[in-house]
């Protein structure tokens, strides 16, 4: 139930973790269970930051969402924060381990002054955007360059042409394959699901090795994330 006091609402807009591990390759072998695994810390990662923050929270996955392409099914998805009688929502996706308590809390300031937020990514996407209810157009949203590099900068357009005042966060890397999850283990400061992913990865190696009885060897940057050696390597 909604906070009278409370104008704020964050959207996790994900697939589940079965759907993500179908469409994502998040493993060197495409290991189904392990993609899985992965899917299922990445969005534990994002669902422990938010709860942190302490504002509500809704998670939309694929198996609620409304509609046919992505930008319908993302802008029903905002409508529904909206009808539920909040004035701005902080939409997140799942696949920025990055994403930090202080980037949602100060998109939650910047939306009291009626100021826009968005956190871009590198691949020219989104990880975090926060806007209020005056400046959602469900018509023009829909039809935004989704799941393009063009993302940002269609945002960041639309926004200008309406005279919204933004505020743009650090970039940050998503993780949609397995190069930008190596990528990320390399570069990122320790954390819970850091470890978590190094696990996983690690029973990949050993897993790959069984099932191929030692006879071909899994090209796995060892020393990149520093990953046990596994128990069968040649």
């Amino acid at each position: 139930m909604k906070d009278s006091n409370q104008n704020t609402a964050v959207l996790i807009f994900s697939r589940t973790e079965q759907d993500e591990a179908i469409q994502k390759q998040f493993t060197p072998a495409n290991l189904k269970s392990k993609n899985r695994l992965i899917a299922k810390a990445l969005i534990q990662s994002t669902l422990q930051t938010v709860k942190k923050t302490n504002l509500p929270f809704y998670i939309i996955d694929s198996e609620n969402q409304q509609g046919n392409s992505f930008g319908e099914k993302f802008s029903n998805a905002i409508k529904t924060i909206f009808n539920k009688g909040f004035e701005n929502v902080i939409t997140l996706g799942n696949d920025c381990p990055n994403l930090s308590v202080n980037n949602i809390l100060t998109a939650e300031d910047n939306l009291k002054f009626n100021r826009t937020t968005l956190g871009p990514a590198k691949d020219g996407g989104i990880y975090l955007m926060a806007i209020n209810k005056d400046s959602f157009d469900f018509d023009h949203f829909k039809n935004l360059q989704w799941q393009t590099d063009r993302l940002f900068s269609s945002i960041t357009e639309f926004l200008s042409k309406i005279g919204k005042s933004t505020s743009i966060l650090v970039k940050k890397a998503d993780i949609d394959s397995y190069a930008d999850l190596i990528n990320f283990l390399s570069l990122s400061s320790k954390n819970n699901f850091k470890e978590e992913i190094r696990r996983i990865l690690n029973d990949v190696i050993v897993e790959f090795q069984i099932n191929n009885f030692t006879s071909k060897k899994l090209s796995f940057p060892h020393q990149t994330f520093g990953l046990r050696a596994p128990p069968f390597a040649a």
